[in-house]
């Protein structure tokens, strides 16, 4: 898992996140926004591990 900010050509930041399967090398989830939040966040956890699936 990792979040991480990404420059634009007009100066502007988008914030990245995403989940990659490390055995695999198998990207799981990715979402970018302008403008993260924590419900945001919290949301994108939500849908890479669902309750059926948490480790």
């Amino acid at each position: 898992m990792d979040f991480f900010a990404a420059p634009t050509i007009a100066f502007g930041v988008l914030y990245c996140f995403f989940v990659i399967r490390h055995d695999r090398r198998r990207i799981l989830h990715f979402e970018v926004t302008k403008h993260p939040t924590s419900s945001w966040i919290i949301q994108q956890l939500r849908e890479v591990f669902p309750i059926e699936s948490a480790p």
